[in-house]
């Protein structure tokens, strides 16, 4: 890849920015670190993703639906095995989308979606 570290000096992490490794660093910390710990982080992070369930007031179908789109859609399942930052990235665009959902009825302010869309996928 022909990815380049950030020019200044003080700024020690790649172009995906700071946020993947200091939410998983954190938990890393607080709850030690093994060979199956970034997978398991995965799978936390994409079960609790689903407050898009609550953010877009779906109803039972859409639920089922939904769920049953994310156990067979092959990014999510190509990437959860692994100790990869696309789950996380995965996650947030669910809770992103609940987010537009909200923007759209009037319910959240515009600087709530684009602040959460900023740190997620910087």
């Amino acid at each position: 890849m022909n990815e380049e570290l950030a020019p200044l000096a003080f700024f020690k992490f790649s172009s995906a920015g700071p946020l993947f490794p200091v939410v998983f660093g954190s938990l890393g910390h607080l709850i030690g670190w093994g060979w199956l710990t970034g997978i398991g982080l995965n799978m936390l992070m994409l079960a609790a993703a689903h407050s898009f369930h609550y953010l877009a007031q779906l109803d039972k179908t859409q639920i089922l639906l939904t769920g049953l789109i994310l156990l067979v859609i092959g990014p999510v399942l190509m990437y959860i095995p692994t100790n990869s930052q696309e789950p996380f990235h995965q996650a947030g665009g669910l809770v992103l989308a609940g987010l537009f959902y909200r923007l759209w009825q009037g319910d959240v302010s515009p600087f709530v979606v684009g602040g959460f869309g900023v740190l997620t996928f910087h």
